[in-house]
């Protein structure tokens, strides 16, 4: 019964919030992303009685991947048997999609994750996606900064300055489920994925009790053929456990 209801309960503990002070037009998504599921999934693991899911990989190469240069024979000796392989023939080419996962309930009952995701066209990598909440390598980014970075204007280097090297690439075409829509609009996208622990005060009775939230920052910056920002996109999951 608790499993259940912690699955029925995933989107309804789910708000996202925008603030858009400074970047008029700035595009939102709604949708709970997959690190945010997958972190809710943990608290599910926790009540089944398991304390990790999946298979720890090699995630210190992850500095390693450049996009149009790592082929596709080089990512199990890089980080490991993956969890999933998956290949789709297109009029853009072979994709083949790889992807990793792993999940620890502490003592605590706080789930931790590491995913990555690749996928490559033709044999070369075409686009990732990193995301981690363990201490060793937390995958980390600052909503605000993006007041910085201006669509039509700002470069890739302006960005990297800003908000540092992305947790996840691509070169577009994609069929990534991250990147396939975003690449409707632009040549290469940029993402970077954060949990945020924040702390809430709510009343119980007539005491006040406060306790910590998780919220999940995401923002896609999308740049044209000439490497200027086209687009951007922030969201918040909000109170996620």
């Amino acid at each position: 019964m608790i499993t259940g209801l912690a699955v029925t309960g995933f989107f309804s503990l789910t708000q996202v919030r925008a603030r858009n002070e400074n970047n008029k037009g700035t595009r939102m998504k709604t949708r709970l992303s997959l690190p945010g599921v997958v972190l809710l999934l943990g608290i599910v693991c926790l009540h089944s009685g398991c304390m990790t899911a999946g298979r720890d990989f090699k995630y210190q190469n992850i500095a390693a991947l450049e996009l149009g240069r790592n082929r596709s024979t080089e990512y199990e000796s890089t980080f490991g048997l993956p969890k999933a392989v998956n290949v789709k023939e297109t009029a853009d080419g072979k994709f083949e999609s790889v992807s990793y996962r792993y999940l620890r309930v502490d003592s605590f009952g706080d789930p931790f994750l590491r995913a990555l995701d690749l996928e490559y066209r033709n044999g070369v990598l075409n686009a990732y996606k990193y995301f981690s909440n363990f201490e060793a390598d937390k995958t980390t980014v600052e909503i605000e900064q993006l007041k910085q970075i201006q669509r039509g204007a700002s470069s890739k280097s302006d960005v990297l300055r800003v908000l540092g090297k992305p947790h996840g690439m691509a070169r577009c075409p994609s069929h990534s489920g991250y990147f396939e829509d975003r690449c409707k609009s632009g040549a290469e996208v940029w993402n970077w994925t954060a949990l945020v622990k924040r702390s809430i005060t709510q009343m119980q009775g007539a005491q006040e009790v406060k306790s910590k939230a998780r919220d999940m920052n995401n923002i896609f910056i999308v740049f044209d053929q000439a490497g200027v920002v086209k687009d951007l996109e922030w969201s918040q999951d909000k109170n996620l456990y």
